[in-house]
């Protein structure tokens, strides 16, 4: 199955990721954050997913959220890469939550690697989602209204 947080926007299908038993994405170049958990491709019974559970109340800290959802994915993939396959960053979550205005503003970009792209809504709600409508999407041209697009239904007939 598919987990996908709510400010995440599918662009391609799943498919080049749905042959192995867990798949989580780099957050940033390499992985320097972790694996982000906005995106889970998961095999029923995962050995990755058990792993995880039976590691979470030993790494839970509430004070520091990306220890037990970030940070310790990333440790038990290292562990036991035989139950995780890691993707590319720019799989599901590129651009990183340091570049919402290229995202949002710039241009010249279509994510020819996106299957999924993750809105980071907790740093980008206030200033770019909060007023985001699907006429704004049809009529302004910056990066993520051009990746989106083509998803819109047709626009209504004119009156």
């Amino acid at each position: 199955g598919i987990y996908m947080d709510l400010d995440v926007v599918t662009l391609r299908p799943y498919l080049r990721v749905m042959n192995h038993s867990f798949v989580m994405g780099h957050e940033g170049v390499g992985g320097v954050y972790g694996l982000c958990n906005a995106v889970l491709v998961s095999a029923p019974n995962s050995p990755f997913v058990r792993l995880w559970i039976d590691f979470f109340a030993e790494a839970y800290d509430p004070a520091i959220w990306s220890m037990h959802s970030v940070k310790l994915p990333s440790m038990l993939g290292y562990l036991y890469p035989e139950h995780l396959t890691q993707v590319q960053h720019d799989a599901f979550f590129y651009p990183l939550w340091d570049r919402l205005q290229h995202l949002f503003r710039g241009s010249g970009d279509s994510f020819p690697n996106n299957i999924a792209m993750h809105l980071w809504e907790s740093l980008s709600y206030d200033t770019y989602l909060a007023n985001l409508s699907v006429a704004y999407i049809r009529k302004v041209d910056n990066n993520f209204n051009l990746a989106v697009r083509p998803s819109l239904s047709p626009p209504p007939p004119p009156t």
